[in-house]
């Protein structure tokens, strides 16, 4: 597959102006404060500044739900709309996600459930998947991890991916460490399946994820996923509020709004069994 040309179609992000204000002095805020933290001051060492950001990601959630609104764009054709919930469950047993779309009519109950056991248990995750047209969920093996889901440029590996990185999988390399962030290579280990060859991982001087290149396993730049609206709250717990990825090889962008987030809804256990996915 050929480079991608200078012509290749961006994702238009329409981000309004307050937001962005709004969002950039909250990550201004942490930043200054950041550089007298621990983050900065401790240790450079990559997978541990990893594993202290996911670390803060899940600070303080037990589970979450999420509003989301997807639009998906690509040249000389209208955008795609789709809207979805997503849940995700952490505790010390193991984390779940399940991703269920609502729209359009052809993804209504289109859903996606992710088990990971504990890192501890050295389980595989387990990966259940409901077409529209199933009447049960089937499991996923783990070659079709790569492969893209509901039409957007998430794969089934990137969804699982939302519940963190499991530190354990991957070799890590400094490729710059300054006041601002890091940006972290991350290389699959030789055991670990992955459609990915590495990742280029920046982080903010707050240790939240601020953007992600994804590399094939050629080498070739994958896409690029971007969070141009990061919230950071008072403990470091961070959330994008918005995902952008923009998929280089595929010409395609998609651009993920987190429309409403609940934590520690109440959210039935039944919601995370494989069984549920064929309720909706």
């Amino acid at each position: 597959m050929t480079r991608p040309s200078a012509q290749h179609h961006s994702c238009s992000t329409h981000l309004p102006r307050p937001m962005r204000w709004r969002s950039a002095g909250i990550l201004a805020l942490v930043a200054l404060l950041g550089l007298s933290s621990s983050a900065w001051g401790g240790s450079n060492d990559p997978a541990q500044l990893i594993g202290q950001s996911w670390s803060l990601y899940r600070s303080g959630v037990q589970t979450e739900l999420e509003q989301i609104q997807v639009r998906v764009e690509r040249p000389q054709r209208p955008p795609e709309m789709k809207s979805l919930v997503r849940w995700t469950r952490f505790s010390s047993e193991g984390d779940k996600v399940r991703v269920q779309f609502k729209e359009p009519a052809l993804d209504k109950g289109l859903g996606l459930l992710v088990l990971q056991p504990a890192r501890s248990a050295g389980t595989p995750a387990q990966m259940w998947l409901r077409m529209p047209s199933w009447t049960q969920a089937r499991r996923l093996s783990g070659d079709r991890e790569s492969r893209y889901f509901g039409g957007t440029d998430l794969t089934f590996e990137d969804n699982r991916q939302l519940l963190g990185e499991a530190v354990g999988d991957f070799d890590y390399q400094m490729l710059s460490a300054e006041p601002s962030g890091w940006r972290i290579e991350a290389r699959p280990k030789s055991s670990v399946h992955s459609g990915y060859g590495k990742r280029i991982i920046q982080l903010t001087s707050a240790l939240a994820v601020e953007r992600i290149d994804y590399h094939d396993l050629q080498g070739r730049l994958l896409k690029v996923q971007r969070h141009p609206q990061l919230q950071v709250d008072a403990s470091g717990r961070w959330r994008p509020l918005q995902v952008v990825i923009d998929n280089l090889q595929e010409d395609r962008c998609t651009v993920i709004d987190i429309t409403q987030r609940q934590f520690d809804p109440g959210t039935a256990a039944s919601r995370f069994n494989p069984d549920d996915l064929s309720n909706d």
